[in-house]
């Protein structure tokens, strides 16, 4: 029986070996954050509300087949607002006299309707094209409903989604035809970590530093822009806290505008609780610490499943199926720090993802009385890169083996001026894991 695998993390470091996994493994869930507040994301937020969806239409893309739709998906519009708007108009220049672009009636679906003609089409076969073309129409029209927008930078695959769960109703049947359409494997599957309590409803997060301060939106918390109105994603900015980040938190406007943001809780989505629960191997990936990982699991319902399944880890256990099955919980921590984890040692990542489930099973108890579960409760390995740029010494990872934790060691590999995991040592040391069990 092939190993079921549940993937937490929205980083685009774990984008890079997303391609190594799905040679290996089909039976994976990819569960990601939905606080994403920068780039074109941020527009789409700002006009029609919802959840943040830039960095589950990224994992989409890595995890599609390359093909023409993939390519067009991928594309993002030109960096000025009226080269942007010239270029969105030209993709979709044969489709403007239509007012109702998904009606029965509408000349969309006309056997004699033209193709469009612009470049970005080409290869694509015409079934598909037109189920893109449809969505990209419908969210145009609903763009004429609403408030200014910016198109300048924007992907096309974010306003292909957006276009679908507007129309569809639902960000998980969004997932879906994405999903379908660029043929992902049907065994692999891509979910929000939570499920707002309203179709308008933002997952925005904060930070609260530690000296009291507060950082609003994970643009703000991981890559601050060059200006204060401006949303451009700045990965190359290194600027430095002001203060070590204490918490994750989510929040909502209050209605006064003169007053503090209002901290909310939420449940964590349905599916990744029952993913939680049946997957044989759980792994917190790569990524930003704070914005891509501990958002995931600050929700209600994530710390005290791990809890009954870490409880189990020692023997073999029976599954609904009935199969006999055990559990793997696996942190593979970054190669690198960043602006969020500056000065961050191995045994920091650890403390923090324990501290952010604690306050997850803290919300599941009636009483919301703070728990401290020890780290043997959550964890049961940790991944290191071996000689990468975050300080590993064997007195720490003594440490961490007395705290129950079994760690290994993967290669690393140089992309650019960083050192990232060597993708098939990696895999090699999720295989040991696995077989382990």
């Amino acid at each position: 029986m092939e190993e079921s695998f549940l993937f937490i993390s929205g980083g685009t470091a774990l984008n890079s070996f997303v391609s190594k996994l799905k040679r290996h493994v089909h039976n994976i869930t990819y569960v990601l954050p939905v606080s994403d507040d920068g780039g074109s994301t941020s527009e789409i937020v700002r006009v029609f509300g919802g959840p943040g969806i830039g960095d589950i239409r990224s994992r989409l893309v890595r995890l599609a087949e390359n093909s023409p739709i993939t390519s067009l998906l991928h594309h993002r519009l030109k960096p000025t607002r009226s080269e942007a708007l010239q270029e969105w108009q030209a993709i979709l220049s044969s489709s403007y006299t239509c007012p109702s672009p998904l009606s029965p009636t509408s000349t969309v679906y006309s056997s004699s309707r033209k193709l469009p003609t612009h470049p970005i089409w080409s290869g694509i076969d015409e079934p598909y094209l037109r189920i893109v073309e449809s969505f990209l129409l419908y969210f145009d029209q609903e763009l004429l409903s609403r408030a200014s927008f910016d198109l300048s930078n924007g992907s096309v695959g974010n306003y292909f989604f957006t276009g679908a769960r507007l129309f569809l109703g639902s960000l998980e049947a969004a997932i879906f035809l994405f999903s379908r359409v660029t043929n992902i494997h049907p065994l692999t599957r891509v979910f929000p970590c939570l499920r707002p309590s309203s179709f308008e409803e933002r997952c925005s997060i904060g930070a609260q530093l530690r000296d009291g301060s507060f950082l609003y939106g994970q643009n703000n918390i991981s890559h601050p822009p060059a200006s204060l109105h401006s949303t451009h994603v700045n990965k190359n900015n290194s600027q430095s806290l002001h203060s070590p980040i204490d918490r994750i938190f989510y929040w909502k406007k209050p209605i006064n505008e003169n007053e503090s943001p209002i901290e909310v809780e939420f449940s964590a989505h349905p599916t990744f609780v029952e993913k939680l629960r049946s997957s044989s191997v759980i792994v917190f990936s790569m990524g930003s610490l704070y914005t891509s990982i501990i958002p995931c699991l600050i929700l209600k319902g994530v710390g005290e499943v791990l809890l009954t399944r870490k409880k189990r880890r020692s023997r073999v256990f029976q599954t609904t199926e009935g199969e006999q099955q055990a559990v793997s919980i696996v942190l593979i921590m970054n190669g690198s720090n960043d602006r969020e984890t500056e000065g961050y040692k191995a045994i920091d990542y650890v403390n923090a993802i324990v501290k952010a489930l604690n306050y997850s099973c803290q919300l599941s108890s009636k009483s919301h009385k703070m728990v401290d579960y020890p780290t043997s409760s959550f964890l049961t390995d940790l991944i290191l890169m071996k000689n990468g740029d975050v300080p590993i010494n064997e007195c720490e990872i003594d440490e961490i083996e007395g705290l129950g934790i079994q760690v290994s060691m993967a290669e690393r590999s140089i992309e650019g001026s960083k050192f990232v995991y060597c993708e098939e040592s990696l895999w090699q040391q999720l295989e040991k894991i696995t077989q382990g069990l």
